[in-house]
């Protein structure tokens, strides 16, 4: 399992664990630190693709995590950073 990290554009940073590689592995994500939380989605779900991963994490916390307005979503994806 890797875990990617992510600043998005408000600061706050996104930690998500996943095995690229393998079709059936869970995509986690971090809440509090160290803890992780299982999503419903498989790697197989994100097309094995670091940016579809990323789409599916997002879409799982809620707009209450990423606003609220009209292009919040999207705002969120492509503003998002790599660390």
């Amino acid at each position: 399992m890797t875990i990617y990290t992510y600043r998005m554009p408000w600061g706050e940073i996104l930690k998500i664990k996943a095995d690229l590689s393998q079709a059936s592995a869970p995509i986690q994500i971090e809440g509090d630190e160290g803890e992780w939380t299982t999503t419903q989605y498989q790697t197989a779900d994100a097309r094995h693709r670091e940016q579809d991963m990323l789409r599916l994490a997002v879409e799982c916390l809620g707009p209450d995590w990423y606003g609220h307005g009209d292009g919040d979503f999207e705002a969120a994806l492509n503003g998002a950073k790599r660390l």
